[in-house]
């Protein structure tokens, strides 16, 4: 995801895959009248603010002097909302039956596009709050973050996906998330915690390719100085 000595810009590229993936589900829509997949867009404008989120967080909170509870609180709500980007993964459940015709094999690919998106997305919030995490704390507790970020987010997308709440949920009806989330022990453990693992191991195992493919290091970054 640098952006240094190549010429790329990493928020371009995400731009662009953004516009092509919403003309796929406005053209799917055109061409057989069915809105089905409309929620696609919101999904991924949701996916959208922990990126922007951390973008605010470097433009504005990078610096050690900046107020650590106004730093914190951002951190705080860019977690809240960090599982909406690989959330969109999980849309896949909505994939009808392959029937080997065009509009199935079309609804494959457009669910391909928003899950890479989101998963682009996902990691590039991801690696900016640890470039600063590093920046103030050093390397070990900016991967104890990077692996703690990962987890809470794999549990907040099982919270998402079977008990369908959201992130403003938590925002606005907090006890009543937590009350839900400490009740779920009634409802089949092992099946939630083997969920929660397999989406952290998953994810964890994404992000390292990404962190490979984009060359990142140690908590280098576009934005180091």
């Amino acid at each position: 995801m640098s952006n240094r000595g190549n010429g790329t810009n990493p928020h371009r590229t995400f731009v662009l895959f953004t516009l092509f993936s919403v003309a796929l589900v406005v053209f799917r829509i055109f061409y057989t009248s069915d809105q089905s997949y409309l929620y696609l867009i919101w999904n991924l404008f949701l996916a959208w603010v922990p990126l922007w989120i951390s973008m605010l967080l470097h433009k504005y909170g990078s610096r050690k002097e900046r107020s650590a509870i106004v730093f914190y609180s951002g951190v705080f709500v860019w977690l809240v909302f960090f599982p909406n980007a690989p959330y969109l993964v999980t849309d896949f459940i909505h994939f009808r039956q392959l029937d080997g015709g065009i509009t199935a094999w079309y609804d494959l690919l457009m669910l391909m596009c928003f899950s890479l998106l989101g998963l682009l997305l996902g990691f590039y919030s991801l690696h900016l709050l640890r470039v600063l995490i590093r920046r103030r704390h050093g390397h070990f507790k900016a991967s104890m973050f990077y692996y703690g970020s990962i987890l809470l987010c794999s549990a907040g997308i099982y919270l998402g996906r079977f008990q369908r709440w959201n992130s403003w949920d938590l925002l606005v009806r907090p006890m009543n998330v937590l009350s839900d989330a400490l009740s779920l022990e009634d409802s089949g453990m092992p099946q939630i915690a083997g969920f929660i693992l397999i989406t952290f191991f998953f994810l964890l195992f994404v992000y390292g390719v990404l962190s490979g493919l984009a060359g990142i290091r140690g908590g280098d970054g576009p934005y180091e100085r």
